[in-house]
């Protein structure tokens, strides 16, 4: 799914963009090799849309990878944890899992941000940037 939006000139984003929406990993790859680096990938976007606001960044494409399902998650392997990096801060402070058994996860994403930026953020976002 695409769209070419364009904004130029407004107060919400000062600047015409190509969107993408890949519904997999694979798709988004593929989409991500043939835009080459001017295309910017968001999850959340509460860094990058900021910066797009901003003036500071001015992507030709942006690529959401929101609706990848295989990239979220928080799964019990039994002497680790696996987490996709597509899932939410706050899905990490509200998980059973990680309050009982990784305390000190729990203690950092809930001292992220704002609640309303821990529903947005994904911990892959946060790592990358």
């Amino acid at each position: 799914m695409s769209w070419n939006i364009n904004l130029a000139n407004t107060r919400i984003i000062p600047c015409e963009f190509e969107y993408y929406e890949p519904d997999s990993v694979d798709e988004a790859v593929r989409l991500l090799d043939k835009l080459g680096p001017e295309a910017k990938v968001i999850a959340g976007g509460t860094d990058l849309l900021v910066q797009v606001k901003m003036g500071v960044v001015k992507p030709k494409y942006i690529v959401n990878i929101k609706r990848i399902k295989e990239m979220y998650g928080v799964i019990d392997k039994g002497d680790h944890l696996f987490i996709g990096s597509l899932t939410t801060l706050r899905e990490l402070e509200s998980s059973e899992l990680v309050k009982n058994r990784f305390q000190a996860l729990h203690e950092a994403v809930s001292s992220m941000g704002s609640w309303q930026i821990r529903c947005l953020a994904s911990i892959g976002g946060n790592l990358c940037n």
